[in-house]
């Protein structure tokens, strides 16, 4: 999946996560220079900043331009299976609605795969670093306080 970097009008992108204290987002910001800027408003903020701690690691980012797009690539793929032709008994005919209901439940996010969650990493790879636009999310998960082994 392409990340875009293309320009933006002026706006608000919506930042989701750990609370209190995050820097605003603008449309335009580089994700590096966001990331940074959450950083440093934590530092400054000492302990009087959260309890909570960001996990950057967690990290995501929703692309509402990439939404669009994952949601007619679902599109195409419902088209194509309904296309498939199953054995006309009534156990595959049940797998096959079964298969093209689930598809058409899930929903498109927008997720876009971060090559890195290391703001200066970014910062130096210009390619990589996504322009957020208006109606992105950035989600910056709090660190987890347990693991679970399988």
């Amino acid at each position: 999946m392409m990340l875009r970097w293309v320009g933006a009008s002026m706006g608000a992108v919506l930042v989701m996560g750990h609370a209190h204290g995050q820097p605003d987002v603008i449309s335009g910001e580089r994700l590096s220079q966001w990331m940074l800027k959450d950083r440093q408003s934590q530092k400054a903020a000492g302990q009087n900043y959260s309890s909570v701690t960001p996990y950057y690691l967690g990290s995501s980012w929703l692309s509402s331009t990439e939404r669009a797009s994952q949601e007619a690539q679902k599109q195409a793929l419902i088209t194509a299976l309904q296309k498939v032709n199953f054995p006309n008994t009534p156990a595959a005919q049940k797998q096959k609605a079964a298969m093209l209901e689930l598809i058409q439940r899930m929903q498109a996010t927008g997720r876009v795969p971060l090559p890195s969650t290391n703001p200066r990493f970014l910062e130096v790879s210009p390619k990589l670093d996504p322009i957020l636009e208006q109606g992105d999310q950035v989600i910056v998960p709090p660190t987890p306080s347990s693991i679970s082994i399988i």
